[in-house]
């Protein structure tokens, strides 16, 4: 389930006809909010349109106005930033491997899926190797 602050930007850039693409990236039950989810749908399904987008997610129009302002270059790229680190750290708790080598197969095959580079990949590999080194650090203690 996405932030909901990183859903509304990422709806509001959608919304003012940026990035539409990415829309089938993203799944839909993933919004959480209703309107959010149903707008992201009209989107998925190809409604370009913004009016039609929001008529059609049967939403009041005043949610058009709300979201628009959020669309920002910047802040879609930290959301989409925001989504990749919460995918890796779902999937860390999953999966607790020990073995280096499953989580950067994990993180090759995911970020080869992207339509584009994942941002702040930097920051990431940094987490990455702090909560690696922190479970097997508490999994050492715990024995």
């Amino acid at each position: 389930m996405l932030k909901r602050d990183t859903a509304e930007i990422i709806i509001g850039t959608w919304l003012s006809g940026e990035h539409q693409e990415d829309a089938k990236l993203i799944p839909v039950n993933d919004f959480g909010d209703d309107t959010l989810a149903a707008i992201a749908r009209e989107v998925r399904n190809g409604e370009k349109d913004p009016i039609r987008i929001i008529r059609r997610a049967k939403a009041p129009l005043t949610v058009m106005s709300e979201l628009m302002p959020l669309a920002n270059e910047t802040l879609y790229e930290s959301a989409l930033a925001d989504i990749e680190r919460q995918n890796v750290e779902e999937w860390l708790d999953k999966h607790r491997s020990d073995d280096p080598k499953d989580i950067i197969a994990y993180l090759q095959k995911h970020t080869r899926e992207q339509s584009k580079p994942v941002p702040e990949l930097p920051d990431l590999a940094d987490q990455l190797v702090n909560y690696v080194a922190n479970t097997l650090e508490a999994r050492a203690n715990e024995t």
